[in-house]
Parts: C-alpha cells; structure tokens; sequence
C-alpha cells in the first residue's frame, strides 16, 4: 500500500517559479522500514525543495495520543516515522510530591495528606494549582533525580507498523 495524499483545499502559494501547497497525509496499515515514498507528481510538482510537517493527528481528526515524530528524507524522498525508543507511548511514570509543613496560618483552609493512602486534598470544593515555585522551599512536584529518566534517540517504527490512523499535514515546497 502507499500514502494517502489530499490538497487541502485552496492553500496554494507561488512565489515566482515556486510553489507552496498543503496537504494532508494519510499513512497505510504496513510502514516500510525507511520510510513511505512521497514523489514529486503525487503533489503535483517536477522537484519537491522542501517539505515541512505542520500539525499531526489521527485521520479520523481527533488528536493523537501516541506522539510520532514524522521527518522529510530529502535524499531519498521518504517520509519516515519515529517513536520515543520505538515505543510510541509515554511509559507510565509516577513523581513525588513534597509538602512543606508550618507554611499556612492557623484557621485557613488546610491541606490534608495522607503518605499512606497517597492522597492529596483540602476541605473547600475548589481546586488549587500553583504555577513556577520553588519546589524545595514553597512544596510540589519533586523532580526526578538525576540517572532515574533516561534520554533516548528516536526510533524509526517498526517494519510493518499499522500507522493507517495516523495523519499528518505538510506543507511541500518545489517546482
């Protein structure tokens, strides 16, 4: 199978001899080990210059929820797809919270913690989100510690990969 590639209605551009369209992009149900051919005359062009993806999703217009990292291979004219460590998922993960004891004044509303329920709470209904302290003197999320989350490379997705919900828009660029 092959790409699926539509113009996005009239989002067309001509700057002298170069033109710039939109498309969108629908991958098949077996992704080829390094990547989907794209050809100059599936966009209507003789050259592809450059192409550009500019939002991601799934193909029935809901976002995605496995993040992809769709690149241009301008040697071979390929689009290739890449996953965090080939996984596509964010692993599940947990962070510590610190709370930082004779912060609030006698009769406030206070927060009640509980290490053993892994809880977190206050009596009043309403929410409360604190944005940008300083973790170590006001409380939050405690970072992880250094070597406890590992950067990885990308990886391209596997042989045979059913990215058929996966849909991209790219902007092409060529003559």
């Amino acid at each position: 199978m092959a790409l699926t590639v539509t113009e996005v209605g009239a989002a067309r551009g001509i700057h002298g001899t170069v033109r710039e369209t939109f498309y969108d992009v629908t991958f098949d149900n077996s992704y080829p080990t390094g990547g989907e051919a794209l050809a100059a005359q599936n966009v209507g062009l003789d050259t592809i210059y450059g192409l550009t993806v500019v939002g991601q999703g799934l193909a029935d217009g809901t976002p995605a929820t496995t993040a992809y990292v769709v690149t241009w291979d301008q040697v071979n004219g390929k689009l290739q797809v890449f996953t965090a460590a080939g996984s596509g998922a964010i692993a599940a993960h947990t962070h510590d919270l610190r709370i930082i004891g004779g912060q609030a004044a006698a009769g406030t509303d206070t927060v009640q913690g509980s290490a053993a329920d892994a809880i977190l709470g206050k009596e009043e209904a309403a929410n409360v989100l604190i944005l940008g302290v300083d973790q170590a003197t006001k409380g939050g999320v405690v970072p992880a510690s250094a070597g406890s989350v590992a950067a990885a490379a990308l990886a391209e997705a596997a042989n045979g990969t059913d990215l058929s919900t996966l849909k991209i828009r790219v902007r092409v660029v060529g003559v």
